[in-house]
């Protein structure tokens, strides 16, 4: 009798979690200025997703066939959203006509060079960095973290990243955000061209590339609002034991969280304002800080620039692995924060991310060119 009551209650909650699931992958379409402390629920979304999965092979295997359907038709609805977080091996992508055509973009988040070397990165990463980021030979490379004063400061350890940055004929900045391109290249300084009246949005930088035959794309590199967490608040989160200080932490890293949603979700909007006013196929690239379980990830995808006419926008992302997406490298559960999202007219291929150990971010590249 007891046996029969608890398995009941193990059904009951499976199918709870199941509408839970569901949801939460719905509330990304709700801005958090609406939903609140709820938005928190998109953090866990991949592990209730696991745990619907196991829950619906265990009932399959006892034959409780309602719940095993309701868990498995949970699963299906929500599967676009878990694919989102959770790679799963796929077939290597066709390479574009002609082998070795396309060009090399890179986004990174390059963790301030001016601050002292952050724990557990190395002295001298400055140097490294540069070094690695000149080796990969990309085309066109989008950093965040890189701001002016970098090239006005006279500091030994920029030596290396400053004559990296003069090695490209174009090198534009935008208060942290800096576009380098051998390129043909031209910085969007008015804000009417992105659909905009007023000031430039200080969190993303827009430039117009041509990249071969006439064609010209438009690339945004984007640093949207940072929880700015310190080494305690981290440290907290990734801790099980709860104390006075601890909890103290928590409750400023909930608020920090909290205030970063919101501002998120009024850059993003303006964002995607910007990318359908685009007269040219677009990439959108850099540190987004939320995770594709979020409403930055949802409205930024339902943009289509004006001048691609083929379909609304596309994660550049492949994995030859099942795995957790992870860019963000702190002692926290994978995250994956850093992003290279394209328009349906740009072809990619041969995505990478570099677990470079010059940052708190992971380094991503992709090969492209241009369908149109």
């Amino acid at each position: 009798m007891i046996i029969r009551f608890l398995g009941s209650i193990v059904r009951l909650l499976a199918l709870v979690l199941a509408v839970v699931t569901v949801c939460v992958a719905v509330s990304t379409n709700i801005s958090p200025e609406r939903l609140g402390a709820l938005c928190l629920a998109w953090f866990a979304f991949p592990y209730m997703w696991i745990t619907l999965c196991v829950a619906a092979v265990m009932y399959v295997l006892k034959r409780h066939w309602i719940t095993a359907a309701i868990c498995v038709a949970a699963i299906v609805f929500t599967f676009p959203e878990a694919h989102r977080v959770i790679d799963l091996p796929m077939k290597q992508e066709e390479r574009a006509e002609g082998e070795g055509k396309g060009l090399k973009l890179l986004t990174y988040n390059i963790y301030n060079l001016l601050l002292e070397t952050p724990e557990g990165m190395p002295v001298g990463r400055g140097d490294s960095m540069a070094r690695d980021i000149k080796a990969l030979g990309a085309d066109i490379v989008c950093l965040q973290e890189a701001n002016r004063e970098y090239d006005r400061n006279e500091s030994p350890k920029l030596l290396q990243f400053k004559q990296m940055c003069k090695g490209f004929e174009n090198n534009v900045v935008h208060r942290d955000l800096r576009i380098l391109t051998n390129l043909p290249l031209r910085q969007i300084t008015d804000p009417h061209e992105l659909g905009r009246n007023g000031q430039m949005p200080d969190f993303f930088l827009a430039a117009d590339v041509t990249i071969g035959q006439g064609k010209t794309i438009r690339i945004f590199n984007c640093h949207m609002a940072s929880l700015r967490l310190s080494e305690k608040q981290l440290g907290a989160v990734s801790k099980s034991n709860i104390d006075s200080e601890r909890a103290e932490a928590l409750r400023s890293t909930y608020s920090k969280t909290m205030d970063a949603f919101v501002r998120r979700a009024v850059e993003v909007r303006e964002l995607a304002q910007a990318v359908t006013a685009s007269p040219y196929p677009v990439i959108v690239c850099g540190d987004f800080n939320d995770t594709p379980i979020s409403y930055t990830y949802s409205h930024l995808m339902k943009a289509q620039p004006q001048g691609d006419t083929m379909g609304p926008l596309s994660e550049a992302r492949h994995s030859a692995h099942l795995k957790m997406r992870r860019t963000f490298r702190r002692k926290l559960p994978p995250l994956q924060i850093d992003y290279i999202i394209k328009s349906e007219a740009i072809r990619t291929w041969g995505y990478e991310d570099h677990d470079w150990a010059w940052s708190d971010h992971r380094a991503v590249s992709v090969y492209f060119d241009c369908a149109e």
